[in-house]
């Protein structure tokens, strides 16, 4: 389906960029600066379950660039 006449929906923003949803075209759509990258809704969803598998692989083999919150046993969340 063509994106031009969605609407989408924000989803999530940070300094990093922005996560929108696009009922119209059933996609979502992650920029990061001046690339926009086009999900299906189960394949963002795989690769956000990727990344937290990553994330929490690296919090365990590189624990010196975890928050200074979270080293100190504190949640950040």
């Amino acid at each position: 389906m063509e994106h031009q006449n969605c609407r989408c929906e924000l989803l999530a923003q940070s300094p990093l960029g922005h996560v929108t949803a696009c009922p119209g075209c059933g996609q979502v759509h992650l920029t990061l600066q001046h690339m926009t990258l086009r999900f299906e809704v189960d394949a963002f969803r795989a690769m956000a379950a990727m990344l937290e598998q990553a994330l929490c692989r690296m919090d365990h083999t590189m624990p010196a660039t975890l928050p200074e919150e979270q080293r100190a046993g504190r949640s950040v969340h």
